[in-house]
Parts: C-alpha cells; structure tokens; sequence
C-alpha cells in the first residue's frame, strides 16, 4: 500500500508532506514538488544588459558573473547568497567565455566582438584584468566556448559568426588562430558526443536550416562538419545535456521566431544523431540553459524570453513547461542571455539571467523540495532524498497543530548522494517533512 504524499509551499519554507501509515508495510516511490524559485535578487546596472556567463573570479569558492552592459563588462561577486556586488569593469563587448588561460589558477575573460578581433582578459585576483589581444581572418562575434581541445592542458577557444574558428591557447594568455570551419552561427556549445575524450562541437546558424556537428580529431582540428536538417530556420542558441539517461550528450537548440520551438536530437551514441523532436515552448527562445532543478536525476531545460522551464521526463521527452515563475514577472520580456549556477551553495541549481528592458541582471534562487521516498520495514522507517544543504527532517502527529513539528534527530548518513534517515515507525498516522526554512 501506498502512503499518500501531499505537497505543499509556504511563502518562505519548501517542504515535503508524507502520511505514514505506520501498520501497513508500504515503499512510497518517489516525488517531487514543483519547481519553485525565490523572488529575483536584482542588480541595476544602469544601462542596458546583455550577455553574462559565471565563473569564480575573486577566488572565494563562489560562482561570480560577468556581464556586459552598455558598453562595459562588469564583474559581479556572489557573497554567496546570490547576492552580487559590482567588483570590477572595464570597456569591452561582445560574447563571453572564461577559463583560466595563463595557468595562475585564477579564472580569466575572453571577449569576441563583431570583426575579426578579440581579447583574453587575464585576471590578478583583485579587481584587475589585462588584456591580450587576438586576431582571426575571420569574423569571430557571435559566440564562444572554451576547452583544451588538443589534450595539452591549455585551454583553447572556438569562436563563431560567419565560420568556426579555432585557436590554440600557448598558457600564457595568447591565443592562436588555427584553422576555421563553414559552420558558423549564432550559437556555439561543446561536448564529447562519440565518447572517445575528445571534445566536439555543435553550432546553429540563425536563418539556416542545418545544425553542424564537428567531431573533435584531439589534435585542435575537426572532422568535416555534420549537417542535420531541421524543420524550421530560425534556431537562436544550443545546448548539450544528456536527456534520455543512456550517458550519451544529446543537442538542444531554441527557436527565437513565431513557432516557438524546443528541438531535441538524442545522441546515437557514436557522435551521430537521430531525428529532430520538437517541444512547442509558450515563448520565443533566446537562450537555453540546462540543470536538473527538482532533484528527480532527469535534465530539464530552462529558456529564455521570458523564463520557462521544461522538466525532462528521463526519456527525452518533457513534461508541461513550468510558465508560473510569477516572481519573474517584473523582468518578462527580453531575456537575452542566462546562466544556470549554485549561486547560494545549498547544492541545488539556481539561474541567473539578463533583462534589457529592465538594465537588471537578476538571481533566482532555486527553492524546489528534493525528492523523498520512505520505506515502512519490520517498524522501521527508513526516509532518503538526494543530500541537498539546509533541508531538515521534522515530525508531527497532527496536522491541525502547526506548532507540534519537531526534529527528527536520528542520526542520518549519506550513500551516493542520498541522504538516508532511520527512525522508529509510529502507532496510528504520524507525518514527515522535509523543511529548509
């Protein structure tokens, strides 16, 4: 028999309601909440936002942000409860990427701009950063990922527009063009999609019809890039993640037209990949994100313009899209570019996104209950979820008394990832939360 699970939310305690049926022996499977968001944490940058990307730049353990705005990157500090300050800016624009590319363990900037040019902002540790100047016969201002794409342990760039273009990190903070790829587009990600530890690439072109695939030989070069058609023309932005739980990375892109699409291609396994699955999204997709926000172990999808989530079923495919992020009204709008990140160190994925029409760059952190199962065994009642920071196990006997909660105090302990609690099943109905005030 099955123990019936409520849920429920107070306006500042995510929480997890089991009615034990202590009698009867019983394995509830589990279940999660509905993914919930705090109120935004906003920052005014007093002029209009546009690209972010995370990455720990004072050295604290925090995952901070740059930002560019107006005509100016910003560095933003987390304090580490999502809470930014403005550390450092300096006058520079276009896409951005980080990675330490000198070897000084200090996480450093690169930016590409419409043209040929670019930058590798190297980082002292206290507010300063340096530029080093590259160039490329080709335009390079569309997008950017970062890697050590020939196995030297220096990071490496490939920076998209007209083409892909690749350079060669030298550890110092230069780059070096390499050799250039017709595969460029409006967004750029990577990931080992045939498994053989050498990173690949995947690009979309805003107006064309093909998602490109290029498989990555270790050496810095690709293969010839792999043309997927797709149905539709106006794919925005791509992710990678692995939809369908078979340890393979599989290709999300975004459609920023009137169709609103969500394209899904699940990956074969040997870097190939099958076809174009669709998910009609209420918005027009400017940027993709991908974390697994309710702790179930399945990826889901959050997207852009305004915020919408896509909760993965595990399979490939997703549940309704998540449209209520009420909290996120004021910036609705024109999200153009977001960052999934633990911004406040409770273990579970929060977002960080821009708005041009409010100059805001805006934290949400994530307030979604971990999943719980209980298991009634020999009056034994064993409870675990996936161990998440803050969540406390509380107990009560009536419901009607909101002020008989008490600790349950048991000692708990973790087995890959999973925080297991065991405690004395109770006579009659006795009820579980778990709580994070």
């Amino acid at each position: 028999m099955v123990g019936q699970i409520l849920r429920h939310q107070f306006r500042k305690t995510a929480f997890f309601v089991l009615v034990v049926l202590a009698s009867v022996p019983f394995l509830a499977s589990p279940a999660s909440l509905p993914i919930q968001f705090a109120p935004p944490i906003n920052l005014n940058l007093g002029s209009t936002v546009d690209r972010l990307c995370a990455a720990d730049f004072n050295g604290d353990g925090f995952p901070d942000l740059a930002v560019t705005y107006g005509n100016g990157i910003g560095i933003l500090t987390n304090d580490g409860t999502g809470t930014m300050r403005l550390w450092a800016n300096f006058y520079a624009y276009g896409a951005l990427g980080a990675g330490d590319f000198n070897g000084d363990h200090k996480m450093d900037l690169v930016t590409v701009a419409s043209g040929s040019a670019g930058k590798v902002w190297l980082n002292n540790g206290n507010g300063d950063f340096r530029a080093t100047n590259f160039n490329s016969p080709y335009a390079i201002g569309s997008a950017v990922a970062v890697g050590d794409f020939n196995g030297d342990q220096k990071l490496d760039l490939a920076a998209s527009a007209s083409s892909v273009c690749i350079f060669l990190g030298q550890g110092d903070g230069r780059l070096v063009f390499l050799t250039n790829y017709d595969a460029g587009g409006t967004a750029i990600a990577m990931a080992d999609f045939d498994r053989n530890t050498r990173i690949d690439l995947v690009s979309v072109r805003y107006g064309s019809s093909y998602t490109s695939v290029l498989s990555g030989n270790g050496d810095g070069t690709f293969a010839p890039p792999a043309n997927y058609f797709d149905s539709t023309y106006y794919r925005y932005c791509v992710a990678t993640g692995d939809f369908n739980r078979d340890a393979k990375p599989d290709i999300v892109t975004g459609e920023h037209d009137y169709y609103h699409l969500i394209s899904v291609r699940l990956n074969n396994g040997d870097g190939t990949f099958g076809p174009q699955k669709t998910v009609q999204a209420p918005i027009s997709v400017s940027a993709l994100a991908i974390a697994d926000f309710d702790g179930d172990g399945n990826l889901d999808i959050v997207a852009g313009n305004p915020l919408v989530i896509l909760p993965g079923n595990g399979d490939g495919t997703f549940a309704s899209a998540v449209t209520n992020l009420s909290s996120f009204s004021p910036h609705e709008g024109a999200n153009q570019s977001l960052v999934v990140a633990d911004f406040d160190g409770d273990g579970r994925p929060d977002i960080a996104t821009t708005s041009v029409t409010n100059n805001c760059v805006s934290i949400l952190l994530n307030r979604t209950a971990p999943s719980v199962s209980i298991q009634n065994t020999s009056g034994l009642l064993v409870l675990n979820w996936t161990d998440q920071l803050g969540f406390h196990l509380e107990f009560t006997t009536n419901l009607g008394l909101p002020n008989t909660w008490s600790a349950v105090t048991n000692p708990s302990f973790v087995v890959n990832g999973q925080r297991i609690v065991v405690t004395t099943a109770t006579s009659g109905n006795g009820f579980f939360r778990l709580r994070k005030p």
